[in-house]
């Protein structure tokens, strides 16, 4: 339960500077693409909240969010499909969300937990590289900016 609880009080923090969409609020894809942005931000630095004290714990392992997030090849796979469905909804921008749109949040949310573990996999990157300071601002830049931050750090290492 504890690391449950850290999940969960991080999601108190995060929302206190980030408001959720409102569902009811979504029409277009770029109104899912805003859901999958902060759902990513929201539930990958959740998820890298309790990491440290699962790792301690020896429980890692009992987590299948934590164990994809230390199999680089699957993660690996979920980046791709992350950000193939996050490419189709930037390219479909304000054409209405369609069932085929709608689908994606099923594999982001609980399909293949994508925001989770690839959201959690870009925390721990952005962490390692920029800091724990600038990580933690980015709760109050909002996950427009967590995205790109990331985007940046893949951006600038493909490029050395």
């Amino acid at each position: 339960m504890l690391y449950y609880a850290i999940h969960e009080l991080h999601h108190v923090g995060f929302m206190d500077y980030q408001n959720p969409p409102k569902i009811a609020n979504i029409k277009r894809c770029s109104d899912l693409l805003n859901l999958v942005e902060y759902s990513t931000q929201l539930e990958g630095m959740a998820v890298l909240a309790a990491y440290h004290r699962r790792q301690s714990d020896h429980a890692l392992g009992d987590d299948p969010d934590y164990i994809v997030l230390s199999d680089a090849r699957r993660m690996q796979v979920d980046l791709a499909s992350y950000f193939s469905d996050y490419d189709y909804l930037t390219h479909r921008g304000s054409q209405a969300a369609d069932a085929d749109a709608w689908a994606i949040i099923e594999r982001m949310s609980s399909g293949e937990r994508l925001w989770y573990r690839v959201g959690a996999y870009m925390a721990q990157r952005i962490e390692a590289s920029k800091g724990h300071v600038v990580f933690v601002a980015l709760v109050k830049q909002g996950p427009a900016e967590f995205i790109a931050t990331y985007k940046s750090l893949v951006s600038s290492q493909t490029t050395r």
